[in-house]
């Protein structure tokens, strides 16, 4: 069942960083940099439209990739390159209408960081996953504790977080779509990629390229129409 935009909004905003904040997916990107760029894209493919169980897709494309520790930052300035138009603005209009704004994503933490100074998101209100390097810079491995490494990890990492406040969640994929009944919006981006699940059950379904329509959700001034699509 879609749910309607509360009146009063929303406390928390949260959004998924890759096709929701920046118009890549920086698995893909990393893959295109090592070689391995078809391969590791249609695992992506399978796994944002819900055909592929999500922690073996995580193993399987970084040691297809192996990144060096150095990737993480030239990945970060590729999310600066190509963030969503306007959104630093959304942001500083968020927060400035007191709203706590928080990045749950399944990519690397330390490029998303480079990536949320950028746009001036708390590096406290970022949530993603851990690669692991050895001395020498060379790929070892991923944090495999992380809620986040594992399937339905935004799920879990956004139920704890509703604890704090009413949530508002923005992503582009299915891991994203499968943390809706545990926050109390969930709207659906397609302004990079559209997802056909993800058209059809997230509660309200974004189509432009930007995210500007997010704040009047946010503090409750917009209204979903019979669709759910704006």
């Amino acid at each position: 069942m879609k749910r309607k935009i509360n009146d009063n909004g929303y406390e928390i905003i949260v959004f998924d960083c890759d096709s929701t904040l920046s118009a890549v997916e920086g698995i893909d990107l990393l893959a295109e940099k090592h070689g391995v760029k078809e391969a590791v894209e249609e695992i992506t493919h399978h796994t944002m439209n819900g055909n592929s169980n999500f922690a073996e897709a995580l193993a399987l494309r970084l040691n297809l990739v192996q990144p060096l520790r150095e990737d993480l930052y030239w990945l970060g300035q590729e999310y600066i390159k190509k963030t969503i138009p306007g959104t630093i603005k959304l942001i500083s209009d968020l927060k400035k209408e007191g709203k706590d704004i928080y990045i749950i994503s399944g990519g690397f933490e330390a490029a998303i960081k480079v990536f949320a100074e950028h746009i001036k998101v708390d590096a406290s209100h970022i949530f993603s996953n851990v690669l692991l390097f050895d001395n020498e810079g060379k790929y070892k491995g991923f944090d495999d504790s992380n809620p986040l490494s594992k399937n339905h990890g935004k799920k879990i990492m956004l139920k704890e977080l509703a604890k704090l406040g009413s949530i508002l969640f923005v992503g582009d994929g299915v891991t994203d779509l499968e943390a809706k009944e545990v926050v109390d919006l969930f709207v659906g981006f397609g302004g990079v990629k559209i997802r056909e699940v993800v058209k059809n059950e997230a509660d309200l379904f974004i189509e432009d390229k930007t995210l500007e329509k997010i704040k009047d959700m946010a503090v409750g001034k917009q209204k979903l129409d019979n669709s759910g699509s704006m």
